[in-house]
């Protein structure tokens, strides 16, 4: 719309100049009267046509917009229990391919909200689950507690290495390079999964830990959507009694899963991120007959 009003301009400035100086070398004042308004009217007719068309244009797709907005099972969006109407599949899809993992050498020090914790730990809290077992528990350490536990790591890796060994000394000097990354992170989320929350009905583990995982996928996109800085590790002693122990899972088959860090980070650094996936068509076999 902009090029056309450009053109049209133009086109008007070409013509009232063409005119001036045709009035002026012929003296014809009457040709202003005779040619050119006729020319200036149909110029601005052609703009207002134009202006008219997108005008419909937009109306007719905020209404379509609109209407996509009601609950149909022709897979329009859908309104919620609250009166609130969902995310448009452009945004929900928006939102899944901006999730990145952030590493704590890029958290600034400062801490979320209690409340972002809150909504992100109550987007876990709704991943899908078979049986409605909901194996997933998070631990969520930040202060003293967060000192605690990693000191708690630190001595249990330290008696499964071997106090001296080579593996030990690796393990200390990756520890020290990382210590002011980790420095960064304000809250470690333990994640772990109740391998019988219902001994009536237990179900395979590799369920209850894709329950898990599907967990932390909500818990991910939610601090995506909150602008938190966070990653999924699993490294370290985890499995060890000790450690299952501070979690509260005492129960034969329970497990930490790993450790959400979170943080944040100034939003040039997240953005900074890169990721790309290959192409959805080569991993997607069809079949119709």
């Amino acid at each position: 719309m902009e090029d056309t009003m450009e053109d049209a301009m133009e086109t008007l400035t070409c013509v009232s100049l063409f005119s001036s100086r045709y009035c002026y070398a012929n003296n014809d004042v009457n040709y202003v009267k005779k040619t050119l308004f006729p020319i200036v009217v149909t110029v601005l007719v052609l703009v207002v046509t134009y202006l008219i068309k997108n005008v419909t244009y937009w109306y007719s797709s905020r209404k379509t917009e609109r209407d996509t907005a009601k609950d149909s099972p022709g897979g329009k969006r859908m309104e919620l229990t609250n009166g609130a109407v969902a995310p448009t599949p452009e945004q929900v899809l928006g939102l899944i391919k901006k999730r990145r993992s952030i590493f704590p050498k890029d958290y600034d020090g400062s801490a979320p909200p209690r409340k972002h914790i809150e909504q992100m730990l109550e987007a876990a809290n709704w991943a899908p689950t078979h049986g409605k077992t909901e194996p997933w528990r998070f631990v969520v350490m930040s202060g003293e507690g967060k000192a605690v536990f990693e000191e708690m790591c630190h001595d249990v890796t330290k008696e499964q290495l071997g106090d001296g060994s080579d593996k030990y000394q690796k393990y200390l000097e990756k520890r020290d390079r990382k210590k002011a990354d980790k420095a960064k992170v304000s809250h470690l989320i333990a994640i772990c999964m109740k391998r019988a929350t219902n001994p009536d009905k237990t179900m395979p583990e590799w369920e209850e830990i894709a329950a898990c995982a599907s967990a932390v996928q909500n818990m991910h996109l939610m601090a995506t959507a909150l602008g938190v800085a966070c990653y999924w590790s699993t490294g370290g002693p985890l499995d060890s009694p000790e450690l299952l122990k501070f979690c509260g899972l005492t129960e034969e088959g329970d497990r930490c899963l790993g450790l959400f860090h979170v943080g944040m980070a100034p939003p040039e650094r997240m953005q900074a991120y890169r990721a790309t996936r290959g192409p959805i068509a080569k991993k997607v076999t069809w079949r119709s007959d």
